[in-house]
């Protein structure tokens, strides 16, 4: 005969199990924090990024600061169509799936030099890498910037 304290740990220990394989869960979505993020820039034919035009994105939720990189590509021009990257961003808070989920990214562009002016239009993708191997893909989806511009889309 199983003793009652010991009959309630075993199903506990069953519930637990089932929770953790449930996508979306709490125990399983809380588990894991953000390792890395990365963003690529698909450009479709139409407007090329300057060579003297730097980019900053941003990742938060709330106040949190995420991730982020400050004024990166700015000696590279990116050619319309084309795919570049990946450009890794620092990240400064290792989250959880959920509360990164929640939060936004932004793009900015910043002309510099010279007329102080280019149009950009592309594609942002985002990689964020989690301590359990998992890879959640957001895109900010065709997007035209323009001088000094900026996007934002939900990390969902």
């Amino acid at each position: 005969m199983i003793q009652p304290f010991l009959r309630l740990s075993v199903i506990a220990f069953a519930i637990s199990g089932l929770l953790a394989t449930i996508p979306g869960s709490l125990t399983a979505d809380d588990s894991a924090t953000l390792e890395s993020v990365t963003l690529r820039f698909k450009l479709p034919k139409g407007e090329n990024k300057d060579d003297n035009t730097s980019l900053t994105c941003t990742i938060k939720h709330n106040d949190i600061l995420i991730a982020n990189k400050n004024d990166f590509a700015n000696t590279e021009e990116f050619n319309d169509p084309g795919e570049y990257g990946p450009f890794a961003l620092d990240v400064k808070t290792k989250v959880t799936k959920s509360v990164y989920r929640e939060g936004k990214t932004t793009l900015s562009i910043q002309p510099h030099g010279g007329r102080e002016h280019d149009t950009v239009i592309m594609n942002t993708v985002v990689e964020a890498k989690f301590s359990d191997g998992t890879v959640l893909t957001n895109e900010s989806g065709e997007h035209k910037y323009t001088n000094k511009s900026s996007f934002d889309w939900n990390n969902k």
